[in-house]
């Protein structure tokens, strides 16, 4: 277990614009993810969570960006959900 490709750990930087009532109108959120030390599947999984970033919510003004970071540790590798749990929390987190 200690080379085996693990889950893809995420860190995200966001900004939130939202009304005095607390309603949601902007989010500009930056996700990264741990790649380790080569590719794999690094930039599909990263993609899938871009493109679920907003979870069911309807921002009206949404802005992802997402970085693969290459680090000296195990290469991370796709699991169930292929990304899609990483931005589901981080979206939920900003809520």
């Amino acid at each position: 277990m200690l080379i085996s490709g693990q889950n893809h750990t995420f860190k995200s930087l966001y900004k939130v614009g939202f009304t005095s009532s607390g309603v949601v109108k902007a989010l500009d959120i930056v996700l990264y993810s741990n790649g380790g030390w080569s590719q794999d599947c690094s930039v599909p999984i990263m993609e899938r969570a871009l493109l679920h970033c907003d979870n069911v919510y309807n921002f009206k003004n949404l802005k992802c960006y997402g970085r693969v970071c290459k680090t000296n540790i195990q290469s991370m590798t796709a699991f169930r959900g292929f990304g899609i749990p990483q931005a589901n929390l981080i979206c939920e987190i900003v809520v």
